[in-house]
């Protein structure tokens, strides 16, 4: 990821993944989640523990 992140040019990097805003944020850069940018939000960075994640998803499915 960090690799990766360096070839961008900018810090700021707008993705259209939510993962890819994980990748992204570790990496180095500053992601922007596209749906946030369409609503006027900041792409938040909450986990980064892939099990953390995943439950979170998880826990949102079954709200939802």
């Amino acid at each position: 990821m960090i690799k990766r992140t360096n070839e961008m040019p900018t810090d700021d990097v707008v993705v259209y993944c939510v993962s890819c805003t994980k990748s992204i944020f570790i990496g180095g850069k500053k992601p922007h989640y596209l749906i946030d940018l369409l609503f006027n939000q900041e792409t938040e960075q909450k986990t980064l523990d892939p099990d953390q994640w995943h439950k979170e998803l998880d826990d949102y499915i079954a709200v939802h």
